[in-house]
This record gives C-alpha cells, sequence and structure tokens, in this order.
C-alpha cells in the first residue's frame, strides 16, 4: 500500500472522527495534500544517493509485517472502532 494512500486513510479518519462527517472540500484538499507529500518525498529521495543495503532489508521487512497486519486484521479484527463498518456494524469479513 503506498504512502499516500496511508496518509489519505489517516487524515480522512482524524477529521471524519473530529467533525462525524466527510466533507467532499476535505476530502480533495486531502487527496492533493497526500499526492504532494508524495511527490516531495520522492524529489528528495532521488536527490540522495541510493539507500544501502541494510535500510532495504529493512523497508522490506516492515512491508512484509504491514501485509501480514492487513491480512490478520481482516481476518480476525479487533474490537476498534476504526475495523467497523459504520453501515451495517460488522467487523472484518462479511460471512458467507
Amino acid at each position: 500500500m503506498s504512502p499516500q494512500f496511508q496518509l489519505i486513510v489517516a487524515i480522512f479518519e482524524s477529521y471524519t472522527a473530529i467533525l462525524g462527517d466527510n466533507l467532499l472540500p476535505l476530502d480533495i484538499g486531502t487527496f492533493v495534500l497526500a499526492v504532494l507529500a508524495g511527490q516531495l518525498a520522492a524529489a528528495a529521495l532521488t536527490m540522495h544517493k541510493p539507500p544501502g543495503p541494510a535500510l532495504r532489508t529493512l523497508g522490506l521487512g516492515l512491508l512484509a509485517v504491514q501485509v501480514a497486519a492487513y491480512g490478520a486484521f481482516t481476518f480476525y479484527p479487533t474490537d476498534f472502532w476504526l475495523f467497523t463498518d459504520s453501515r451495517n456494524g460488522l467487523q472484518g469479513l462479511p460471512p458467507m
């Protein structure tokens, strides 16, 4: 999952928790802010030397932990509001 998407989700969940509802101008602003942050991060990375093998290994390890966490929380969600579907109150995958 891209860092921009993670930033969009974090900002969206934060402001909807505060305001209680989502607003289209804030949604668009969130997207623009995330794209800008991603472009600035990419520009900063291209201006520096490539990361060493230790940093690459750390990044791949963190990616593997993130993928495992998404899979685990999909099948076994915790009792936290972020994992509850606001439309029907279900958590995780719906029963078949």
